[in-house]
């Protein structure tokens, strides 16, 4: 495709190539469907494609040269995102340049030059990464399959900030019989710190909280150091070895530990973006109610 290139780009070493390879990329992260055959896939509903795929969906030609030329600059890398290999997982770089130069403009994408009161292009939190993303986007598409514990005449809340305070990536009202819920996505990018305080934080919002990590590990280690740090003391004691336990396990740990707490409330639970990803049904309750399997 013929690219207006603006001139940061340009100083920036960038092509009109490296937009064919960016732009279907900033799609797939913004929750954008992509026609494949006689269906179509999006980044809540379906495992990441090939970068060639994803740009012959949208009719642009993969220049081969600049793909590997943004990967050796540090655009692009390659994670592992629900067991599968992805090659073109766009580097707080790449992100960065989409956000600067790419807009919105109805259905259509356009370059612009770098202008500091625009919105960022990319859906989400600052600094959001695709597997962060993933996450998000595959429970809110797990929530609007299934309305059975939503209530429906609600919406569900995306990134939302109230009065000053930073609340789940996701929140919905339930059913009248059951206490909202909030859904946080944690990556072992995430520190430990942030996550103390995020939990601290979240538990003066009414309802409960499902957090969906990245792996069995990063869990782990997150739950671990609440423990140490005393601030939710799990019963039993710390988790052991990732690998010998799985999301049922680990929730009835929570709901034992969140017992012992003496609250009225709902315990927290948690499992993994693959397990949710890979749960046959697509079913609210399976957020939480899959076994969580290798990540």
């Amino acid at each position: 495709m013929t690219w207006d290139l603006p001139s940061g780009a340009r100083l920036q070493g960038l092509r009109e190539q490296d937009f064919d390879i960016l732009v279907p990329i900033a799609g797939w992260f913004c929750e954008a469907s992509f026609p494949f055959g006689e269906g179509e896939r999006a980044i809540g509903t379906h495992y990441e494609p090939s970068i060639e795929a994803l740009c012959e969906s949208l009719n642009y030609t993969l220049d081969h040269d600049a793909f590997e030329r943004l990967r050796e600059r540090g655009y692009l890398e390659t994670q592992f995102i629900c067991r599968r290999q992805v090659e073109w997982v766009p580097t707080q770089h790449a992100r960065d340049v989409i956000n600067e130069f790419m807009v919105h403009t109805g259905d259509t994408v356009e370059l612009k030059p770098a202008d500091p009161d625009r919105s960022g292009f990319l859906r989400g939190w600052e600094n959001e990464s695709l597997l962060h993303r993933k996450g998000v986007a595959t429970v809110r598409a797990t929530m609007e399959a299934d309305s059975s514990l939503r209530d429906s005449d609600a919406p569900i809340e995306e990134y939302s900030v109230r009065e000053g305070r930073r609340r789940q990536d996701l929140c919905f009202r339930t059913v009248d019989t059951m206490d909202d819920m909030g859904v946080e996505v944690v990556t072992s990018t995430d520190s430990v710190n942030d996550f103390i305080d995020k939990w601290q934080d979240f538990l003066d919002i009414p309802g409960f909280t499902v957090w969906i990590f990245d792996s069995r590990q990063t869990a782990c280690r997150m739950f671990n150091e609440l423990h140490r740090e005393d601030v939710f003391q799990l019963a039993g004691g710390l988790c052991r070895e990732p690998s010998t336990w799985n999301s049922t396990a680990m929730n009835e740990k929570l709901r034992r530990s969140w017992c012992d707490r003496d609250s009225g409330s709902a315990s927290p639970l948690m499992n993994t973006i693959t397990a949710v990803f890979e749960a046959d049904g697509n079913k609210i309750d399976e957020v939480v109610n899959t076994p969580s399997a290798d990540d």
